[in-house]
């Protein structure tokens, strides 16, 4: 299956939510499936070194990750609680965006949202 994951946070640098996204995304794509990973570029250094490290696994070449940025003024925000929340729908937002263009492209059989899981 052609599936595009939502992981807001995903770094397997880090534990919690982005270990939680991070996990997904491997999973997914250790069962056999072409994954698409929308995340944010916070983790894209430890993303890319993990799956360099693990490229003789199959799984890491069916993994492509999609960084969707934000605008300065939400990350500015982000250091206020209240700004997380904004932050995080100015995120699904252009998620959104970049994923209707994607789907025309790859015709994704499934979309899953895995990250933020308690906003």
């Amino acid at each position: 299956m052609k599936i595009l994951l939502s992981a807001y946070a995903c770094d397997p640098a880090h534990g919690s939510e982005a270990s939680h996204g991070f996990n997904w995304l491997w999973e997914t794509a250790s069962l056999g499936h072409e994954v698409w990973c929308f995340t944010m570029p916070w983790g894209q250094q430890s993303l890319e070194k993990t799956l360099a490290e693990r490229a003789a696994d199959p799984a890491a070449a069916r993994i492509h990750l999609v960084f969707v940025p934000v605008p300065a003024l939400a990350t500015f925000l982000y250091r206020w609680q209240f700004g997380v929340y904004i932050h995080y729908l100015v995120w699904q937002y252009r998620a959104w965006r970049v994923a209707r263009p994607l789907d025309q492209q790859v015709n994704f059989d499934l979309v899953h949202h895995v990250t933020y899981n308690s906003l």
